[in-house]
């Protein structure tokens, strides 16, 4: 059992403005929050 998936966004124009440029997201520390299960 492997298997693989790829997601495509065909909505995207090509060459693709900055409005469509991928983000980095930052790392957060989750103990810093009060979080309630």
């Amino acid at each position: 059992g492997i298997g693989t998936k790829i997601g495509i966004d065909a909505t995207a124009p090509t060459p693709r403005p900055w409005e469509f440029q991928r983000l980095d997201l930052q790392q957060v520390d989750l103990d810093k929050y009060d979080i309630e299960e």
